[in-house]
C-alpha cells in the first residue's frame, strides 16, 4: 500500500490568480499562513477530500484561488474543486384559488316517482285538489376544478389544503387530482384520502393536505372517488 504526505497551504498573498505566470503562482509551501498535514493511504491515483473549515476560514481569495497542495518533495499537485453551490432560499406562502364546481342534477326519488295528489272536501260539500311534482335528490358535487392563476417563474405547488364541511363534524373523501394547463388534456398526479374525525373527548384527527409532484398546470380539477 502506498502513502502519501503533504500540505494543504494557503498563501499569504491575497492578490495571485490563475492569470498571473506560472513561478509567480508557485511559492514554497513555507510561504503559506496555513498549513495542514494531509495522510493518505493507499493506491489511488485520484482521491476525494473534504477540506476542513479552517480552509474556509483562512482563505482570502474568491473560491479559494490562494489553495495549494504540496507533496512530501515541496512539488505543488493538480487539483479539482467542487464548492458548494449558493443555496437558493425558498419560501413557503399560502393562497386562495378560484373554485368552479360541476354539479349534477339529483335524481327523483324512485319513492316519489308519481305527481302527489291532496284531495280535501270543503265545508260546502265541492271538492278541492292540489298536485305536487315527484321530488328530486338535491344536485350532486361531481367534480371541482381550480384555477390557481398565474405564478412566477421560480414558484411552484407543492401541496394543496383542505378545510372540512363546516356541518360535518367527521368526514372522509378519497379524491383523484389531475392538472390541466389548457383545460383539454389532464394528467392524474394525485389520488389520496382526506380525514377529518372527531373523538368523544372532543379531540380531532386530521389528514387536510395533500402533495403535488412538480409540473406545470394552471388547472386542476378534483373528483370524488368516494
Amino acid at each position: 500500500m502506498r502513502g502519501f504526505a503533504g500540505l494543504v497551504a494557503l498563501l499569504l498573498w491575497p492578490a495571485l490568480t490563475c492569470a498571473q505566470p506560472q513561478a509567480e503562482r508557485n511559492h514554497p509551501a513555507d510561504h503559506f499562513a496555513l498549513q495542514l498535514p494531509l495522510q493518505v493511504s493507499g493506491a489511488n491515483g485520484v482521491v476525494q477530500l473534504t477540506l476542513p473549515l479552517a480552509v474556509y476560514q483562512a482563505s482570502r481569495q474568491p473560491g479559494l484561488a490562494d489553495l495549494r497542495i504540496y507533496n512530501d518533495a515541496g512539488q505543488a499537485l493538480p487539483y479539482h474543486l467542487d464548492l458548494p453551490g449558493a443555496r437558493s432560499e425558498q419560501s413557503a406562502s399560502e393562497r386562495s384559488a378560484t373554485l368552479f364546481p360541476s354539479l349534477q342534477a339529483g335524481a327523483e326519488d324512485p319513492r316519489q316517482a308519481a305527481p302527489v295528489v291532496d284531495l280535501q272536501v270543503r265545508a260546502d260539500g265541492s271538492l278541492h285538489w292540489r298536485s305536487d311534482a315527484p321530488r328530486s335528490a338535491p344536485d350532486r358535487l361531481v367534480e371541482l376544478i381550480v384555477d390557481l392563476g398565474s405564478s412566477g417563474a421560480d414558484e411552484r405547488l407543492d401541496s394543496l389544503r383542505f378545510e372540512a364541511p363546516a356541518d360535518a363534524p367527521t368526514y372522509r373523501a378519497l379524491l383523484q387530482i389531475e392538472r390541466s394547463d389548457d383545460l383539454r388534456w389532464w394528467e392524474t398526479v394525485a389520488v389520496e384520502q382526506l380525514d377529518w374525525l372527531d373523538a368523544a373527548d372532543g379531540s380531532r384527527l386530521q389528514n387536510d393536505r395533500i402533495d403535488l409532484p412538480s409540473g406545470q398546470g394552471r388547472y386542476l380539477r378534483l373528483r370524488w372517488r368516494d
